[in-house]
């Protein structure tokens, strides 16, 4: 985990603020999605363009681009699309609402996501970054692929790229650099302070800079901004050029007054386009004395003052850099909306009103009966009764229903052919970055189209599915599996009727033709044996909690398959949280065994596994796995600790694994620690914490210590001759397929037989037979399909 390290850089006509209005950094509030709960997000956004600013409105921009990105569900690219998307429709109504003076604004949006050792970048816009490590300097800067900018259009590009971070790596944000720095400018840069980085990037020669630096250290999550002892001084060339403009600028002359943009604001109103310095001049040497008389010159000259800063007193808020001495938005809001005056009608005006409707339906129904009097009473029949006249209620109802019924078919014309074209628009944005993705020879660019063209293509088919658009999308799902090793599994239920609403499945255990289930809320086991129509449910099996003898079995916690030929007849073991082994068998009464207690005594068991004959029993509380040897499946020997001198911390492990001296523990946050036992009685268990996974798909980091999109929740080992690791992501929700090596080899996505409606449940065990059928329970449902 990373600390993270942030100064801002912000210069006025060469004098530096105090704050960045528009930079923005946060962890995840408490209330988030789980799939965002360990993401940090940077945002910054810069303007072109000749609107005002008004940067008061930044702040809440930033504040509801945040919670948009932490309550969004799905993959980290599509959440950044959605904000980014979010930005430039609001930038676009306000570039609307300005047009007709003739002012518009062109968001530069820079938004970066943090998840562990890999930072998520998105750019819209000719915006620039800088990945600085230690042997090289990354420039992150794609005009073809991130357009204009935002507020434009409806349509935006939006370029995604991806790296991996390490200790002291440096970001740098800087939307607009000058033409002349170049990547070798910035070499070295993360073997220097943060303060002495500022120093180069503000030694550029514009005179309006915005920038910010960040960089990661070794830590515990923490979000701090740096503090700078001394402010910027202009240099010794800098300072006699304004002096020199200060005397010529003596003379009366009409000038346009340009007030410095404010601190922090939240929702983007763009910043004015201000003209760039004129050329420096020829450096012009100084003595000391003299050199002292032009910084004081220079900074009288930019003695203005400046807007308080959300620096000021800063405090922190769910990792978000506030500023405590400033008013919050909300009573911004408030003392905007008691500024406003709204001009309320009294009684008089409305009388007027009432008069004027009156008198506008009395010329309705004049009109109605002149004109539209003598055509009526043609089609009517008995035209000389009294009776059939058009009254003035008649006339009025005409008057309401006509212009209804006008608008509601006008409407419905305007629906569809406006949705037509709508989806037609978005269609060849989707098309558009097929075209890219077909002739893209690099991985990257190949992946960023083909998400932006499906992007797209989701859009169009909120409007309507056409066979156009159908067939691009299942050409763009295609490639995109191909990139990304998934293996698309068609699954069936096992049992038709299901099981009961409050059966929980846990765990999946075949073993030969039978198949086990835990119900985690019963504690107890569920049969299942296989037949010539498929899978039926035993209900005779007897398998859980109970006294026996005089032992009391509390709910199972766990269970294992029991191979064949054991002095037990069982088929199934499992445990409870007192160290109780119960071996069950079909048509039988279960038989009781108690496991000798560790010398500190149980303290949470929550998972076990066999290997060899050995069992290996997962022990949160006390930060152990404890292990004992069989003879032929009877555990009467004492418990043994299976770690050394080093014992990693697993006191958040979800789930174990083993596979012949290597154990595998599955962390919470979807890290994976690995350990093999000692091979002799003089040598030691060595662990590899946290163990790095292997990613050979093209265009994915190669080692990670975690899949940043996945909620790992179960583990399981396979045997010879397809030795493998499986690891059920909650998320997806998909299965990961690794070898023993820790190597992705492919992710197994399973698709519900369309003739049974799709689990709501999120997928809960795991469990693969012999013969290769793959079973999964979704809660109170089990499915199954045979492995690719």
């Amino acid at each position: 985990m990373f600390d993270i390290h942030l100064l801002p850089i912000h210069l006025i006509a060469k004098k530096e603020q105090a704050d960045l209005p528009g930079f923005w950094v946060t962890r995840a509030p408490k209330r988030c999605d789980r799939s965002r709960s360990k993401d940090i997000l940077i945002m910054h956004i810069a303007f072109d363009g000749n609107a005002p600013v008004n940067a008061q409105v930044l702040d809440p921009m930033m504040e509801k681009l945040s919670t948009l990105y932490y309550k969004t569900r799905g993959s980290t690219t599509s959440a950044m699309r959605k904000v980014t998307e979010e930005l430039n429709t609001d930038l676009l109504k306000k570039n609307l609402q300005w047009k007709i003076g003739g002012s518009s604004a062109i968001g530069l949006f820079t938004l970066m996501i943090q998840k562990g050792s890999v930072l998520f970048v998105a750019q819209a816009g000719p915006t620039h970054s800088y990945l600085l490590n230690r042997t090289e300097v990354q420039e992150i800067y794609q005009p073809e692929q991130s357009g204009q900018g935002l507020g434009l259009s409806r349509g935006f590009k939006l370029y995604f790229s991806q790296y991996s971070l390490a200790i002291n790596d440096t970001i740098l944000i800087l939307p607009k650099p000058d033409k002349r720095l170049q990547s070798k400018h910035l070499q070295g840069s993360p073997q220097v302070s943060v303060e002495q980085l500022r120093k180069r990037v503000m030694s550029m020669p514009d005179e309006h800079l915005e920038a910010a630096i960040i960089r990661f250290h070794t830590g515990t999550g923490k979000i701090e901004r740096i503090k700078t002892d001394t402010a910027f001084v202009p240099s010794v060339e800098d300072a006699i050029r304004l002096q020199t403009q200060q005397t010529e600028t003596n003379t009366p002359s009409v000038t346009e007054e340009k007030t410095p943009l404010s601190a922090h604001a939240r929702e983007a109103v763009p910043q004015a386009a201000v003209e760039s310095a004129p050329a420096q001049a020829e450096p012009i040497p100084a003595t000391l004395p003299e050199r002292e008389q032009l910084r004081k010159a220079s900074l009288a000259t930019h003695s203005e003052p400046v807007q308080p800063s959300i620096f000021n007193g800063t405090t922190k808020q769910n990792g978000v850099l506030r500023d405590s001495s400033r008013a919050t938005s909300a009573d911004r809001v408030r003392q905007a909306s008691a500024n406003v005056q709204v001009s309320m009608p009294d009684a008089a005006q409305i009388k007027v009103l009432i008069g004027k409707f009156y008198y506008a339906i009395k010329s309705i129904n004049t009109w109605f009966t002149e004109k539209l009097g003598p055509f009526f009473g043609r089609l009517l029949p008995d035209k000389n009764d009294e009776n059939d006249t058009l009254t003035p209620t008649r006339l009025l109802l005409i008057a309401i229903t006509i212009p209804i019924l006008i608008a509601i078919i006008a409407s419905t014309i305007y629906i569809q052919v406006g949705q037509r074209e709508q989806h037609q628009l978005y269609y060849l944005q989707a098309q558009n970055y097929a075209s890219q993705a077909a002739a893209a020879a690099d991985v990257t660019l190949l992946r960023n189209s083909l998400e932006q063209s499906q992007y797209w293509l989701n859009k169009a088919e909120d409007y309507r599915i056409s066979d156009a658009s159908a067939a691009l999308r299942t050409q763009i799902e295609s490639k995109l599996d191909q990139l990304d090793s998934i293996y698309h599994i068609t699954m069936q239920p096992a049992i038709l009727t299901g099981f009961s609403a409050n059966v929980q499945i846990t765990e999946i255990v075949p073993n030969t033709n039978d198949i086990y289930l835990l119900d985690q809320h019963q504690g107890r086991v569920i049969r299942l044996f296989l037949t010539g129509q498929g899978f039926e449910l035993d209900s005779t099996f007897s398998c859980g909690p109970g006294v026996s003898g005089t032992i009391m079995v509390n709910k199972l916690v766990d269970i294992v398959a029991v191979p064949p030929n054991n002095p037990f007849n069982a088929t199934v073991m499992g445990i409870d949280d007192a160290g109780n082994l119960l071996y069950c068998v079909p048509g039988k009464s279960p038989t009781v065994q108690t496991l000798k207690s560790p010398d500190s005594g149980w303290g949470s068991i929550s998972a076990m596994t066999l290997n060899l004959g050995n069992i290996y029993i997962l022990d949160t509380a006390n930060n152990a796995v404890w292990m004992y040897y069989g003879d032929n499946f009877n555990f009467t020997d004492e418990a043994r600790f299976f770690f050394d001198k080093v014992v990693p911390d697993i006191k958040d492990v979800y789930d174990i694994a083993m596979n012949v001296d290597d154990l595998y523990l599955l962390h919470s946050n979807g890290t994976m620690t690995t350990c093999t036992f000692r091979a002799y009685s003089q040598a030691e268990t060595k662990c590899t914490d946290p163990a790095l996974f292997g990613d050979i798909r093209p265009g994915k980091p190669s080692d990670l210590s975690t899949f940043s999109e996945a909620h790992f929740t179960k583990l399981l080992t396979t045997q010879a001759p397809d030795a493998s690791l499986y690891i059920l992501d909650e998320n997806t929700p998909s299965l990961y397929h690794f070898s023993l090596r820790l190597n992705l080899q492919r992710l197994l996505e399973p698709e519900v037989n369309e003739g049974y409606p799709a689990p709501k449940e999120a997928l809960s065990a795991i469990g693969i037979t012999t013969n290769r059928l793959l079973l999964l329970a979704y809660a109170n449902q089990l499915y199954y399909a045979q492995l690719p």
